[in-house]
């Protein structure tokens, strides 16, 4: 750009290795323009704010093997599967930190995090998507759910672990509003959407010609 964009007033973090961690998490969150962070005194990493979808785990995974290339790491480091914790519980205090303090305890890497608190009902809903990032990362999924184990127990999760790239039968439920249902189906046939739809029920006929345009 002829030089006349200054990129040095874009960055508003500047974090060390042990930090890398807090880089995606600002990047996710959109809480940061640009982060920088140095590994050596000649080589730093630059994370740009990009916007990703709940369900955008190849692009994080993408993402993530372009620093740890640029960090000189091997991606035998990284789990091409990944894991994705999907749980439900009673809300209170301390459940995002509990969930992040055990995976980061088995070298767990955060992708993607999601959570929402029902205030009507106290209900806590959480996701997150998450990838080998070291040597305490344990091979089975066993091991990984009884790592996680002491924590449901201790916050009354109702809860599961599942492969990344599992794809769940879904039946999707609409009454006459059609931009939700156009929006899961475009996602769907777009594949950015990893779900077997196994159909669309109503209690309305309007829609009934929607899904079978999308077949």
């Amino acid at each position: 750009m002829d030089g006349m964009i200054q990129i040095d007033p874009m960055i508003t973090h500047r974090l060390t290795l042990d930090e890398i961690n807090k880089g995606f998490d600002l990047m996710h969150a959109g809480e940061s323009i640009r982060s920088v962070t140095t590994i050596e005194e000649r080589k730093t990493i630059m994370f740009s704010h990009v916007m990703l979808g709940a369900n955008d785990i190849d692009a994080s995974k993408a993402f993530y093997d372009a620093t740890l290339g640029a960090l000189g790491i091997a991606p035998g480091r990284v789990d091409p599967k990944g894991r994705i914790l999907t749980l439900v519980c009673q809300d209170r205090v301390g459940i995002v930190a509990a969930v992040s303090g055990a995976l980061a305890g088995i070298d767990g890497f955060i992708l993607d995090s999601q959570q929402y608190a029902d205030l009507e009902t106290g209900r806590f809903f959480m996701r997150v998507a998450f990838v080998r990032g070291g040597d305490r990362y344990p091979a089975e999924a066993e091991a990984l759910r009884a790592a996680i184990a002491p924590v449901a127990e201790a916050f009354g999760f109702d809860w599961s672990l599942d492969a990344a790239e599992a794809r769940p039968r879904v039946l999707i439920a609409v009454s006459k509003g059609s931009h939700c249902l156009n929006d899961l189906l475009h996602r769907w046939r777009t594949k950015t959407l990893p779900v077997d739809i196994a159909g669309v029920v109503s209690n309305h006929d309007s829609l009934r010609p929607r899904p079978r345009s999308w077949r």
